[in-house]
């Protein structure tokens, strides 16, 4: 799996409505978690059918972050469907900037 630096200003970004309708749409590569230094966690997603990644956001552009790693999973499971459609990466720590 590439290094993915979910602070980087280079990646793409979606919001919860746009992973919904891909998530049903089964174009889902991947969600990659990672866990921040402020102990909060974001969502990294690749997709089959388009390059790069892509962070999650709110629709005020915003990175969208979980305090807890079970709110992120209850998130996750509420709102895209199966999960086993696609893998989880949990890093630590994210790559230095």
């Amino acid at each position: 799996m590439p290094t993915i630096n979910p602070l980087s200003p280079d990646l793409g970004q979606l919001t919860d409505e746009d992973l919904k309708k891909f998530a049903l749409a089964g174009a889902l590569k991947s969600i990659n978690v990672f866990r921040l230094e402020s102990g909060k966690y974001r969502i990294v997603v690749s997709l089959t059918w388009k390059t790069g990644d892509y962070l999650l956001i709110t629709y005020r552009k915003k990175p969208r972050e979980w305090a807890s790693l079970d709110r992120l999973m209850k998130h996750v499971e509420a709102n895209y469907g199966d999960i086993s459609n696609f893998s989880l990466s949990i890093k630590t720590r994210p790559p230095s900037k």
